[in-house]
Order: C-alpha cells, then structure tokens, then sequence
C-alpha cells in the first residue's frame, strides 16, 4: 500500500509538472557527476530541452544540448574573439572534418543543429578542434561526455 501510494503520488505530481507554468525555466534533472550538472526546461511549442553542463576548472563550460524536436547542439564559452552565425564551421575529429552550422547568443558559441549521428559521433570521440572564422582551439569533452549524453537522452525519454 506504501508504494502504490507514493506511485500515484509521483504521477501526481509529474501530471501538475507537465501542464503547469513550473516547466518554463530551467530546473535539474538527476544527480549531478564528474563536473556535469543535468537540467530540463520547456520551451515555445512545448519542445522539451535537456542539458548536461560541464564546468572546466579554468570556467569555461561546455554544454550538451538535445531537444524534443531533434535539434541537439553542442556548445563551449564563447571566446572573445568570436561573434555571429558561421554557416560552413568545421570541427575536426579524429575520424575527419565535419562542416557544422555555428552561432553565437549570450555567452556561448553553438555548434549545430546536429542530427542523433553527429551528436552522438562528436561525444563519443571525446573532443574536436573547432574553426570558427579566423579563430580555432580545442575542446575536450573528456571520458565522462558519453555517460552525460546517456543522461540528456534519458531526460528526453522521460518528458516524452
């Protein structure tokens, strides 16, 4: 009786979450680990938006973006020297370039739209050099990023 209890309790709650204004910021989602912090928000058209954040002990933050829409991205610290959309960026991986969309808005510079395949092949090699314009640096993701994602997916999942 003790956990049919707490189940329709949780139901509950989760339902008043779903249809309520509480969804519209961001709010956590999960135990945070290894530097990565898990948030959930809805935004315009009820696209739910996921997010791993990492923060570097330097402050330079990566993030891991994944909609309900399919529109994932992958963002870092916007660098001084980078401002605007780049249409023909390029990140270089181990397995060789991959022309991206980039942008930048607030403190961050975007990579993407991407699809599930190149979210997912840019996590799991861990890192990429990105050219930006004139500007270029490396941006590890470290060993932890695909477990991250696991978690951003496992958040889209749950609030579907």
């Amino acid at each position: 009786m003790k956990f049919r209890m707490s189940g329709l309790v949780l139901a509950l709650l989760c339902t008043a979450n779903m249809n309520g204004a509480a969804m519209a910021q961001q709010e956590p989602y999960g135990e945070d680990f290894w530097y990565w912090k898990f948030t959930q928000e809805t935004v315009a058209n009820n696209v739910v938006v996921c997010r791993a954040t990492r923060t570097d002990y330097d402050g330079s933050k990566v993030v891991i973006t994944q909609g309900s829409n399919g529109n994932h991205y992958i963002g870092i610290t916007k660098p001084a020297n980078v401002n605007g959309t780049y249409p023909n960026a390029q990140l270089n991986l181990a397995d060789g370039p991959m022309t991206v969309r980039a942008f930048t808005k607030d403190s961050w510079l975007y990579f993407g739209p991407l699809d599930d395949w190149s979210l997912d092949t840019i996590v799991q090699q861990q890192g990429f050099v990105w050219v930006v314009g004139n500007a270029s640096d490396e941006t590890d993701l470290m060993m932890t990023a695909p477990i991250a994602l696991n978690r951003v997916i496992e958040c889209i999942q749950a609030n579907s």
